[in-house]
This record gives structure tokens, sequence and C-alpha cells, in this order.
């Protein structure tokens, strides 16, 4: 998941770690696919680029050697297969994904978990990259002080996605007549799923500094409002 990302678009070092994090999942084979999801918070860029492809970016030092950039949200790369190898013809990193739109934990999950629903989809006609529409297993990277509400959110997020497919869409626009149609077939056939979500928590790299203790306590003291508010919504 994303973080405020530095002036100059590089990720911070709360954000470098879940990077890091992410990256040995799917480097060592536990992950078969790596979504990058953040958009631009306070609704500009910083270093002209979102939150998630600061990730990938920087993600892409970590390997070793140069890799191309990644698929972006409604790209048909998307439905390339994932076995960490590059497409010379698409220039991408197969198996890593990027969600540019959220701001927020909700939208994190919301909009990612939009991607894999049309991946089941996808992968129903033979094209997608899941291995099994019956039983989704997601595994959410994030920094310590933010796991509690994020499993939760993403939990919630499912359901709601769930009822959207099999009762037609809450939001306008959210999802087409045809794919809603599409998903209550797909749901009274078994084929929406189940999901298991874990969270990967990372514990952050900061030091005794000053700065450093602050930035600590604000996350804990935002986290905590958070928490409240999203239970206030009935988000978790």
């Amino acid at each position: 998941l994303g973080y405020a990302l530095q002036r100059d678009g590089l990720p911070t070092k709360v954000l470098r770690e879940r990077i890091k994090a992410g990256v040995a999942l799917h480097q060592g084979g536990v992950a078969r696919a790596l979504l990058f999801s953040g958009g631009h918070p306070g609704g500009g860029r910083r270093g002209n680029r979102s939150e998630a492809e600061a990730m990938a970016a920087w993600g892409r030092t970590l390997l070793p050697e140069s890799r191309p950039e990644p698929a972006r949200q409604g790209d048909d790369s998307l439905r390339q297969s994932s076995n960490s190898q590059i497409d010379p013809k698409l220039k991408l990193v197969e198996g890593w994904y990027m969600e540019e739109e959220s701001t927020s934990t909700r939208e994190n999950a919301l909009f990612s978990l939009r991607m894999v629903r049309d991946e089941i989809v996808a992968q129903q006609r033979g094209q997608g990259w899941l291995e099994s529409p019956r039983r989704l297993r997601v595994a959410i990277v994030t920094s310590s002080f933010h796991q509690f509400r994020s499993k939760r959110v993403f939990e919630a997020a499912w359901d709601h996605l769930r009822r959207e497919w099999e009762e037609g869409p809450e939001e306008p626009g959210a999802i087409s007549a045809a794919a809603a149609e599409e998903g209550r077939l797909l749901a009274g056939a078994g084929g929406f799923g189940d999901a298991d979500f874990t969270v990967v928590a990372v514990k952050e790299d900061l030091q005794s500094t000053v700065k450093d203790k602050y930035l600590r306590t604000t996350n804990i003291v935002r986290e905590v409002a958070a928490i409240a508010y999203y239970k206030a919504k009935g988000w978790i």
C-alpha cells in the first residue's frame, strides 16, 4: 500500500520498507502477482508521479537487473501471465501491476480489488493470472501501525464488491450493467469466490532522532483517528 512521497517524488523511509517487503514476496515466489496501490495524495503529484509509479520504479532498483515499466491499470498487458520475466514486446515487468487512482486506504482496497475482480472474469476465459477464482489469497503489505485497519478495510471492501456484483452497483459508474450481469452469473455459479486476507506488517525504518520520533507519533495518532472514522462510516 502507498504512503506519502518526498517532495522530489521518491519514496519516504516508511514506504521504502513496504516496497522491499512486497518485492521480496514476489521475487521469492510467495506472491504470484505484485500490485502497487497509491494515487496522488492531496490532489497533486510529487515528482510528477503517483505513489504506485514511485513504488514500482524504486522497486526495480532492488532487482538483480534493470527492469522496464510495469503494467498500468486498464492496460491490455494486465492479461499477461506472471512469471517474473520481461516481455520484450510490451517492455513490462510481468507480474507487476499499478493502481494509480486511490487516495485513501478504502480506495486502495476498492480499486485494487476491482482490478482483481476483473481478473476473475478473465480467468474464467483462460486469460487471467489468478490460479483459482474460488479462493483468492491476498497479502497486504503495509506498516505495523496500519495493519489493524488495512486488513479490516480489505475484508469489508471484498464483501462490498461481492454485493455489487450480485445486486448491482451502489455507486454510479462503479460497474457497467453488462459487467454487473456477468458478475451475478459468476456469483450464482460460485465463481466470485472467497478471499483470505493476511497482513505483512513492515516495521518502519525510523531512528531515535527527534524528526523520526515525531513521525512515528504522528503516524499512530492519525491512525487511531482514522480507525474511529472508518468504524463510524461502516468501512471496517
